[in-house]
């Protein structure tokens, strides 16, 4: 399975002013630092917990044929397109689908692996729950009052904010 982000997502998951103040810092100090550290760190909680935070556009390419397929992002808000590349590498539209609870449903087997274009992540930065939020905080805090390495208790502190919005997959 192949994962590709196609559009940066449409909003940060914590705003400038609550930045602002969880540092302790300025307004305009260090913008660059900040915005790589918050990138890097909701980076680092969405592999952790399976989630998207802002709402982007991925194109998501199965393995395998089946009738149904559990989309391997979370909140998926929206299927634009699923195709298929057929014996000549031409991409084709598959017809027959729907998604219901992050499944993705084909009427039969489709012709061949499907490649699914689809928008996922929360709607708004108020919809992002508020511990993923404070996990953020604490990485881009610890990076960015450390700027080595994030210490194990950061980590293990990372860990249990996240704990509930872990996916287990059998």
């Amino acid at each position: 399975m192949q994962i590709t982000r196609l559009s940066l997502p449409e909003f940060p998951a914590l705003t400038e002013d609550e930045l602002q103040s969880w540092l302790r810092i300025d307004a305009g100090q260090d913008e660059d630092t900040v915005a790589m550290l918050v990138g890097s760190a909701t980076e680092y909680v969405e592999g952790v917990t399976g989630l998207c935070l802002g709402l982007s556009t991925y194109r998501v390419e199965l393995d395998g044929i089946d009738e149904s397929y559990r989309l391997p992002l979370a909140p998926v808000q929206s299927v634009s397109k699923v195709e298929y590349r057929d014996r000549d590498g031409v991409l084709r539209e598959i017809d027959g689908w729907h998604l219901a609870s992050g499944y993705l449903h084909f009427t039969g087997y489709p012709a061949g692996m499907p490649i699914v274009t689809l928008v996922a992540g929360y709607d708004s930065d108020v919809g992002i729950p508020q511990s993923l939020a404070h996990a953020i905080a604490v990485v881009v805090s610890a990076g960015y009052n450390g700027r080595e390495e994030i210490s194990d208790q950061t980590a293990k502190t990372v860990d249990r904010l996240c704990q509930r919005f872990k996916r287990i997959v059998w």
